[in-house]
């Protein structure tokens, strides 16, 4: 059971705002160093076994945009066109994480209506 500070702190709206707004910067502060750090690509980390040309290769994209590759030990590439990474479809643990991820939002999903609560989306205005 929370201590009576604890409910009276966050029942106040402002210090839970000021909380989340914190905690969003700082993982916003986070990603941009990590990207200042490492360039795009990961670039700036190094020589690696396996270069970035091996991995635009016509063969490992399937329909453009499906990187599937399992000789590639990576979780997740970057993609092949515009910014932003996508999963490696040939790597088993990349396609457990996003079938875990998807059974979790069904799941999540069949248990919001079987219940019956309504999500705040789902409110009158």
């Amino acid at each position: 059971m929370r201590a009576s500070w604890q409910r009276r702190l966050w029942q106040n709206d402002s210090c839970r705002s000021t909380s989340c707004s914190c905690l969003c910067g700082a993982l916003a502060g986070r990603r941009i160093i990590l990207a200042l750090r490492t360039d795009q690509g990961g670039s700036r980390l190094g020589s690696a076994a396996e270069t970035v040309s091996d991995r635009l290769d016509n063969r490992y994209w399937k329909l453009g945009a499906f990187y599937v590759n399992s000789q590639d030990p990576l979780f997740m590439v970057e993609k092949r066109f515009g910014v932003g990474w996508t999963i490696n479809f040939g790597n088993r643990w990349s396609v457990l994480t996003l079938s875990g991820l998807l059974a979790a939002i069904v799941l999540i999903l069949i248990l919001n209506r079987r219940t019956g609560q309504v999500s705040s989306l789902e409110e009158p205005l």
